[in-house]
């Protein structure tokens, strides 16, 4: 895979959009760490990643050791689509229902109206191969 590729997720890794109106909050990079180790354990083998029990735990385990603000999940699963990187895939009748974030502010809305999100094939690839990456940065 070429360098440029690798390149373009870190900088956009880089430059996520992050709330900062009651100071800078780690939510997006937090989620995607949570992402990242469920693919490493072998939870998530495609690119289809589903707001579960799972996700939730692993998210609120990174949460609870940088802040003791009160997380919502659903927000974020949802919102973490305007990186540009992250698509929400809509359950069968519900495909208008993703452009109007104030009906999906909880868990069980969203389970009720996203199927699953996924990232893009380039990045999922990146991700679930990590281990054959070498990557030099001086």
């Amino acid at each position: 895979m070429p360098n440029n590729i690798l390149q373009k997720y870190i900088q956009k890794m880089e430059r996520l959009r992050i709330d900062r109106a009651r100071g800078a909050a780690p939510n997006k990079p937090l989620l995607l760490l949570a992402v990242i180790e469920l693919i490493e354990q072998g939870q998530i083998p495609e690119n289809r990643i589903v707001l579960s029990p799972d996700l939730a735990e692993a998210f609120l385990k990174y949460w609870t050791k940088v802040t003791d603000r009160k997380p919502n999940i659903a927000m974020l699963f949802f919102h973490l689509k305007s990186e540009g990187f992250w698509h929400l895939h809509a359950n069968p009748g519900y495909e208008t229902a993703l452009s109007v974030a104030s009906q999906l502010k909880t868990t069980s809305r969203i389970r009720e109206v996203i199927a699953f999100a996924s990232f893009d094939d380039e990045l999922f690839f990146l991700l679930t191969n990590a281990h054959d990456l070498v990557v030099f940065q001086y």
